[in-house]
């Protein structure tokens, strides 16, 4: 894409996946998954462990888990006959300080806690995001893995056992000058997997693969999804599910205008190249 004219849409991309963005925030569906998301606990490492351990000998691989009256609240139980997974909880007791007369609570102690995972109970469904992409990827698949060849990333697609020992639950994840994505993904998935991969790996590396600590990471993912996005709709590809993944690391059009140079940055790079190539072929 060497036309000027062809690369002023960029930005006019852009702003339009940060309106999609705050849609979905003021959106009933995604305030509902907020809502539920902040009714579970984010766990300790050791709790983690005593969990998954638990869920192993039961069958089953824990996700989301919380005690009954959390799942009550959210129109769940536990189904008749579950066993309990136990956790450790910690005691309180508050003292005042002699010095400053300043009351705080301090740990005397730990209890068991029952809790159950979501596959012990029943009830209503919880929301769930769908931020994929859906549809053919009209060849982008092919132009990206020649960006990633053009640009001396080593891309490799793996299999779900290899992704989870070491990214549970990602569709890739890149390392700098290593990306590795799910060899399951498809069509317009695939592509904006591809395409949010390598924006990690031109944006927030520095020499020697070493990740960016100068942002934190909702903002990194707040970047290499919007820049993704704007890829593929500039590509001719329907990119609003995104929005939904921007929302979920807490983006909005604020936050995406914030870090609008950068974005802009690369997605032009990218498609200075892959979409020169592409108006050859048509």
């Amino acid at each position: 894409m060497n036309d000027d004219d062809a690369l002023k849409i960029v930005d006019s991309l852009i702003a339009l996946i940060g309106d999609q963005t705050d849609t979905v925030r003021a959106g009933k569906v995604f305030g509902r998954w907020l809502s539920v998301q902040k009714s579970f606990w984010k766990y300790s490492f050791s709790n983690v462990m005593l969990i998954a351990f638990q869920a192993k000998q039961k069958g089953f691989e824990a996700s989301q888990v919380a005690g009954f009256q959390t799942w009550k609240s959210l129109g769940r139980w536990p189904v008749k006959g579950s066993t309990a997974i136990w956790i450790l909880a910690p005691n309180f007791r508050k003292i005042e300080d002699r010095v400053t007369g300043e009351k705080r609570n301090i740990v005397t102690g730990f209890r068991s806690v029952p809790v159950f995972d979501i596959a012990q109970t029943t009830g209503e469904d919880l929301p769930v995001l769908d931020y994929r992409n859906h549809g053919d990827d009209m060849g982008l698949i092919t132009a990206l893995e020649g960006e990633y060849f053009m640009r001396g990333i080593d891309l490799a697609y793996i299999s779900e056992a290899e992704m989870s020992a070491t990214c549970a639950g990602a569709k890739g994840f890149s390392r700098g000058s290593d990306v590795r994505i799910l060899d399951t993904l498809t069509g317009a998935e695939k592509a904006g997997t591809l395409a949010h991969e390598l924006a990690h790996s031109l944006l927030h590396f520095k020499d020697g693969n070493v990740l960016d600590r100068d942002h934190s990471r909702s903002t990194l993912e707040i970047e290499a999804e919007a820049i993704s996005a704007v890829i593929l709709s500039a590509w001719g590809i329907d990119s609003s599910a995104s929005a939904f993944y921007l929302a979920a690391w807490q983006g909005d059009s604020a936050k995406i205008k914030e870090s609008m140079s950068r974005i802009a940055n690369t997605v032009k790079s990218v498609l200075s190249n892959i979409m020169h190539e592409k108006c050859e072929e048509e």
